[in-house]
């Protein structure tokens, strides 16, 4: 398993391959509709009434 691992890790490959982070909100941003969907949902869970309008 070793051997297929190690040409993935080659100092050469890493070099070309330029890595960013894409944020803690990412996830958030990405489906903001399912993310609000959730929220509000577990808002209603603990009891609380929510109306929630797109700004």
């Amino acid at each position: 398993m070793l051997a297929a691992i190690h040409p993935l890790f080659k100092v050469e490959r890493l070099a070309a391959y330029e890595w960013h982070d894409l944020g803690a909100a990412h996830f958030d941003r990405a489906d903001a509709t399912k993310t609000a969907n959730r929220l509000i949902r577990r808002l209603q869970q603990i009891g609380y009434v929510v109306q929630a309008t797109p700004a």
